[in-house]
């Protein structure tokens, strides 16, 4: 037996003495060094990407309700120019959050004045004015700027004005925003809508889009002065809430009524006087009708009114598809003809028509004074089929629904000039209607219209 001596050196072991077969050598290695190696694929579950879609919606989702909290103010919805005097007018805007804003404006006298509002809706009532004009505006936040613009005060009596009417707008669709644009060109002094300017029950969130945007250019100029549609109210309550939020509208309506319903203003030779179509027949013999006789019969600045106008929603005659109101004409025809009313203006059917001036449910003879009824509801809403033309009583002097329209009144002194707009902007009816003295009275309106409909 061979024995081994613990302290001999001993001898490198040869590389092949201990080589681990399951382990290639350096020249294998180098040998394979070019060989292709297979990717690591990783496989991603489903649920995974899901979850990772669903908190990257989250995130956007919380980020853009977040947003109006965080950032600084901005007018979301506004200005609104309200209740516009020779010398004073409101303006009502809406900010994106809680704010603390500041009007600031030049006043008649030349003097610099600031106004400030805290809220989310403000509104801001500038007096001092110089009568007849534009009032350049700013509304701030801090020393931001959030808007600027300028304002028209009412025109003085004796001096020409024009205003626009039109009704059933409020869809949000490409024909009421086109009828929209086209409206500033017209000039107006003022806006006067014959109800419905929110579809489909008057909600607060659809003025937005329905309301605020179409109508900007001349929102913030002009005074706008509203009706209460069927559905501008809620149909679970009747109430007319986001109405009342977003105008600021006179006060002065019936007793027992919400206010700002029912309203009537003064502007230069004319009085107008507003009310809320939706009450039932007990309500509008009762209420309504003492109302209207005390409205015109308060005195005018001018010693007049040398023209007088009525406004609401549903139409006393029409031959769309509503037809007739047979609670409003029964109980308010005579009232109209015996407060020497010139036009009653409403909308609900949704086209353009007009009668001759009328008497008694009859076309006025020689000599008679007569109300024109005017239904201006081709805002922007779908229009409506008509009767055959073989049955529109006779009194009829234009019917209109083929476009959607508005119509320009011009009153200058006791000549009344008005034409119904298309959205092309052709002229689908023109008429006019010249003031006489009644016997007895000193300034009591008459009226004789002449017919160049088409």
């Amino acid at each position: 037996m061979n024995s081994i001596d613990p302290a001999a050196p001993r001898a490198p072991a040869s590389p092949s003495t201990f080589a681990d077969p399951a382990r290639p050598d350096r020249d294998t290695l180098d040998s394979d060094a070019t060989a292709p190696v297979a990717p690591v694929t990783r496989v991603v579950h489903p649920r995974t990407i899901l979850l990772l879609a669903l908190l990257i919606a989250l995130i956007g989702v919380l980020g853009y309700a977040a947003y109006p909290y965080v950032a600084p103010p901005w007018i979301d919805e506004g200005p609104l120019v309200q209740q516009s005097t020779p010398t004073e007018l409101t303006l009502v805007w809406f900010t994106s959050r809680e704010a603390e804003c500041e009007v600031r404006f030049t006043a008649a006298d030349g003097s610099a004045q600031k106004l400030t509002t805290r809220g989310k809706r403000h509104a801001a009532r500038l007096t001092g004015l110089k009568p007849s004009t534009f009032t350049e505006y700013s509304i701030h936040e801090g020393e931001r700027e959030l808007f600027q613009g300028r304002a028209n005060t009412a025109r003085a009596a004796g001096h020409p004005f024009t205003f626009l009417v039109f009704g059933d707008s409020g869809r949000g669709k490409s024909d009421q925003y086109t009828l929209a644009a086209r409206m500033p060109t017209e000039k107006p002094d003022f806006l006067l809508h014959t109800g419905d300017l929110i579809y489909p029950a008057g909600e607060r969130h659809d003025y937005k889009a329905k309301f605020f945007k179409p109508y900007a250019a001349l929102l913030a100029t002009v005074a706008f002065w509203p009706s209460l549609g069927n559905h501008d109210v809620a149909k679970e309550s009747d109430a007319a809430d986001p109405y009342r939020e977003v105008f600021e509208l006179p006060e002065n309506g019936p007793a027992g009524q919400p206010p700002e319903n029912n309203y009537w203003f003064d502007y230069a030779d004319a009085r107008i006087a507003v009310f809320d179509s939706n009450l039932d027949e007990s309500t509008t013999r009762s209420v309504i009708l003492p109302w209207l006789r005390s409205v015109f019969s308060a005195p005018h600045p001018a010693g007049g009114p040398l023209w007088r106008f009525v406004v609401m929603h549903h139409p006393v005659y029409s031959v769309g598809k509503h037809g007739d109101t047979p609670r409003i004409r029964d109980n308010l025809v005579s009232a109209f003809e015996e407060l020497h009313i010139d036009v009653v203006f409403s909308g609900h059917d949704h086209l353009h028509e007009r009668t001759v001036p009328m008497v008694g449910g009859r076309a006025a003879k020689d000599g008679e004074r007569g109300v024109v009824y005017l239904v201006s509801g081709a805002g922007g809403a779908k229009l409506y089929k008509v009767l055959p033309q073989d049955k529109w009583p006779s009194y009829y002097a234009m019917v209109n629904n083929e476009t959607h329209n508005y119509t320009v009144i011009r009153i200058s002194g006791g000549l009344l000039k008005a034409r119904t707009v298309s959205l092309s902007g052709s002229v689908v009816d023109e008429w006019e209607m010249a003031q006489r003295p009644i016997p007895g009275t000193d300034t009591t309106p008459a009226t004789t219209a002449s017919e160049t409909g088409r």
